[in-house]
């Protein structure tokens, strides 16, 4: 159990339908990959058509280098040319748009930043994983799911998806949102196996379950996993929040040492 991030937005508390992520957009744009450069990390979308909202953009240039850790390359070693995407976005402000683009098997967080003269400058972030529970398969499959979605402005209110926007969460947000919420002490701390042993567990919100917890941080980014080894101690107090998700899945946060870290278990 235990996957380390210092981000709360990238706690994805459940299964999105397609219809939910399109219905919360204010943009969706079909389009085909038409240039792809390796050396300077980006590729050019062309042949743009707009599903949803007005038409803004004939070209969209995005940039791969501004990626966290090896997802540039994971994404440039799937992309080919005139492989169709689909970007779906919302606007933030006047400056800047969130958003989620679907190309060659890969659901990717974008964004992008208005560079003074109306035009946007776009970047890709992240790969996002835990979206292929919305939608796993061919680009044109999921272009023509979208296109039998009614589109009608106004037949349904938005749906805040938390994965486009990334926002301050109140603690009580966060609460509410999840089944479980308990608390416990630090116990051993191995470093040489790198995990950690919690005891002491209370249950504060939900069934009670384990008294005691073994959480594995090898399975951590490296970087994210050091900082957090740096600072636990025994006798440390924990507290864990978490859901269960499709499958034999739970998706957690906890707090320790203060520090927000993403868990997972299996």
């Amino acid at each position: 159990m235990l996957s380390v991030s210092f981000s709360v937005d990238a706690f994805i508390w459940r299964e999105y339908t397609l219809d939910e992520v399109v219905r919360a957009c204010s943009n969706v744009m079909f389009g085909k990959v038409t240039a792809i450069d390796q050396e300077k990390m980006h590729f050019t979308v062309h042949q743009i058509e707009n599903i949803r909202g007005e038409e803004q953009f004939k070209e969209i240039k995005i940039s791969l280098a501004t990626g966290r850790g090896d997802y540039p390359e994971q994404l440039m070693s799937k992309l080919r040319a005139d492989a169709p995407i689909v970007i779906f976005y919302i606007r933030v402000g006047q400056e800047r748009l969130e958003a989620l683009g679907y190309v060659s098997g890969l659901w990717t967080r974008l964004f992008a930043v208005c560079d003074g003269s109306k035009n946007f400058r776009w970047y890709f972030t992240h790969i996002e994983k835990y979206m292929t529970r919305t939608f796993d398969g061919d680009t044109s499959k999921l272009q023509s799911l979208i296109q039998n979605i009614p589109l009608e402005e106004g037949q349904h209110a938005p749906v805040n998806i938390d994965v486009f926007v990334r926002r301050r969460y109140t603690l009580e947000e966060i609460v509410r949102t999840c089944s479980n919420v308990i608390s416990g002490k630090i116990v051993s701390v191995d470093e040489k196996e790198m995990h950690i042993v919690i005891d002491e567990i209370e249950y504060i919100k939900g069934k009670e379950q384990p008294r005691r917890m073994s959480i594995n941080l090898a399975t951590g980014q490296v970087d994210s996993t050091k900082q957090l080894m740096d600072k636990l101690r025994s006798d440390t107090p924990v507290i864990i929040l978490y859901v269960p998700m499709s499958g034999k899945r739970i998706e957690a946060l906890g707090y320790v040492s203060g520090v927000w870290i993403r868990l997972f278990a299996v």
